[in-house]
């Protein structure tokens, strides 16, 4: 409640702020803190519109934890729109605003943050070349004036060095770090990190193949929800977000197992999905080809698991694509002798049978 709160406060002085001067420096101050509220909550396009021509005057007039939240959220907008080189453009450009102003903090996180996103594609001699980096920021934190920020130094640099880890499959290495990792965000009380090393501590536990790792990963979803960090598996590891997929189907497939006995047996079973066009010189059936097997695979996994069918006597009878990207598929389901009809959302299952 407090957390929403103040989120309430930044948005009511940026509004009375924009109304006197959009690109003011009070405006620009509050707009850095709108805009990483909103990309916490997913809402990328209005977090990147707050943002919009300010990031100059923040960089001008703010002071270093404006200028980083500022950074931060801007690298994360556009790296979730998938502009990988634009997101580390934006990190390129923070390190080097902290070396021309010697802020060795905003170094340290445009650096932590370039080896998560290399680390992601496992591209270890970029991240051992940026963790070495990071290590040499190391005296700069031994300095009377940056000494109490040696404990945050610290935390970055583990969970830095935990994605390093996890490029090279140091399971061990990687281990050792997130202990350290999760003494310290629980000292700093650094709650978003502490969801994180949560989220990390499940990938390293599917990479050792531990059966626990969806519970951990279960554990964190729940603890960053309720704090209202809706981002924290994407912003994290990729394998994160794989993992969540396959919670999904879990809990998709029990409610199959509870339901099919009920209705009897299938003969013909439809689903809808529909996807963004991803550029205008790849059509919808193009790229259809490319994601059918996500689309449909997952379907015919959920009908195994809610009617013991093998997958030889489940097969794809048909696929419509419209211009705009909606997808509709056709099950066939041999030897049984009634009919089923999947939707995704309530509002299209109402439309199906004329409810209101």
């Amino acid at each position: 409640m407090a957390i929403r709160l103040q989120r309430k406060r930044h948005c009511a002085s940026l509004a009375e702020a924009e109304a006197e001067n959009r690109r003011g420096m009070i405006a620009c101050l509050h707009a850095s803190v709108v805009a990483a509220a909103l990309l916490e909550r997913d809402r990328l396009a209005e977090a990147q519109a707050v943002l919009a021509n300010r990031l100059d005057v923040v960089e001008r007039c703010g002071f270093p934890d404006i200028i980083l939240c500022a950074y931060r959220t801007l690298a994360r907008i556009v790296l979730g729109q998938g502009d990988q080189r634009r997101a580390l453009s934006v990190l390129d450009n923070l390190d080097a605003l902290g070396r021309r102003r010697e802020l060795p903090r905003l170094r340290l996180y445009a650096l932590a943050e370039q080896v998560r996103i290399h680390a992601g594609h496992g591209w270890t001699d970029a991240v051992d070349k940026l963790v070495r980096g990071i290590d040499e920021l190391a005296d700069l934190f031994e300095h009377e004036a940056t000494l109490p920020l040696q404990p945050e130094y610290r935390l970055v640099a583990a969970i830095a060095k935990v994605h390093a880890s996890l490029a090279r499959d140091d399971l061990d290495a990687a281990d050792r770090h997130l202990d350290a990792a999760d003494a310290l965000a629980t000292a700093l009380h650094r709650r978003l990190d502490e969801q994180r090393v949560r989220v990390l501590r499940a990938v390293t536990a599917r990479r050792r193949g531990d059966s626990r790792a969806l519970l951990l990963l279960r554990e964190a979803v729940g603890m960053a929800g309720m704090a209202g960090q809706l981002r924290v598996l994407g912003d994290t590891h990729p394998l994160a977000t794989q993992m969540m997929e396959e919670l999904r189907s879990e809990h998709m497939f029990a409610v199959t197992r509870g339901v099919l006995p009920q209705i009897g047996s299938l003969v013909h079973v439809e689903s809808y999905c529909s996807f963004r066009q991803v550029r205008r010189n790849f059509t919808p059936v193009e790229q259809v080809k490319d994601i059918l097997p996500h689309a449909v695979y997952p379907l015919v996994e959920q009908l195994q698991a809610g009617t013991g069918l093998t997958e030889d006597e489940i097969a794809l009878a048909g696929l419509d694509v419209s211009p705009e990207g909606e997808v509709l598929r056709r099950l066939k389901v041999y030897g049984l002798d009634s009919v089923l009809s999947v939707f995704p959302t309530r509002e299209q299952a109402l439309d199906a049978v004329g409810g209101d």
